[in-house]
């Protein structure tokens, strides 16, 4: 009972410390850890396929990183302010979450620099060329197989029956033509008459394989 005033006033009525929303230090940590993890394995899925469309989404992740972080420092933000009217134990947990929160948040900006420049160095290498890979389907061994662009020169062997080899040339003035070399006999095959990075966006593949001693084209 308030003498003065005469009025009751209730246990939960009087002030209390204020309790840090936990949901807001795991949102910022979904914020921070997601677009990590999107982005490596984005990157990791363009390093092994070289398809241009994880290009795209690994910039589009870029995007929504930002994004994220921004959204998850607003809520670092408002949790360390409600630390600051919570009892010191709580308060003390909470600045530790936030402090850890907002590190990987910023780590997301180098770890996206590193990603973005291997990723475009990479784009860069493969508009000068593009990726071939050859799959023996015969049941007899291939010594080698030559693949000349006109401005480049590459030997990917022997490939076993049933067995694959994959090499990188550069683009040049004559396509892309490929000899067969087996058992002392060779049979050369014009696969492209014309190959630029027009043609194969951001560093395609071709996929030749070999069928009855000779070297098919494989076309999706």
């Amino acid at each position: 009972m308030d003498e003065v005033t005469g009025t009751t006033t209730l246990e939960y009525d009087r002030g209390r410390p204020a309790t840090p929303m936990v949901a807001l230090h795991y949102i910022a940590r979904v914020c921070a850890l997601g677009p990590m993890i999107v982005g490596v394995v984005v990157f990791l899925l363009y390093v092994v396929t070289r398809h241009l469309d994880f290009a795209i989404f690994g910039f589009m992740t870029i995007l929504g990183g930002c994004a994220a972080t921004f959204v998850g420092g607003v809520c670092l933000g408002v949790y360390w302010y409600q630390a600051r009217r919570a009892n010191a134990e709580d308060a003390a947990i909470a600045r530790r979450r936030a402090k850890r929160d907002a590190v990987l948040l910023l780590a997301n900006f180098p770890l996206a620099g590193v990603l973005a420049l291997a990723g475009m160095a990479m784009l860069s290498r493969g508009s000068s060329g593009v990726n071939v890979t050859v799959t023996n389907q015969d049941a007899v061994a291939a010594d080698v197989v030559t693949l000349d662009t006109g401005g480049d020169t590459r030997q990917i062997g022997p490939i076993a029956s049933g067995g694959a080899a994959r090499a990188f040339v550069k683009f040049g003035s004559r396509g892309l033509a490929a000899t067969l070399t087996r058992g002392g006999t060779s049979t050369t095959q014009q696969v492209y008459d014309h190959m630029d990075n027009d043609t194969f966006i951001g560093g395609g593949e071709v996929r030749l394989y070999i069928r009855g001693g000779k070297l098919d084209l494989h076309e999706e």
